[in-house]
């Protein structure tokens, strides 16, 4: 019973918090690469993730 459980709580921290971290990387992959117009999307379900992407996005303006 723990494994499917496992999953469950794993997809579930993947879509949350790891998908909009992903945003974020590829955000600053693509300025970093010179970019400028490169903006991290996405909603997370965590007020840290939105927070990262809202002030990642206001950082790269």
């Amino acid at each position: 019973m723990g494994s499917p459980v496992t999953a469950y709580v794993g997809l579930r921290v993947e879509k949350r918090l790891v998908t909009p971290l992903v945003t974020v990387t590829e955000a600053a992959r693509s300025i970093a690469s010179g970019d400028l117009g490169g903006r991290a999307s996405g909603q997370g379900s965590f007020g840290e993730a939105d927070h990262l992407i809202e002030y990642f996005n206001r950082m790269a303006e």
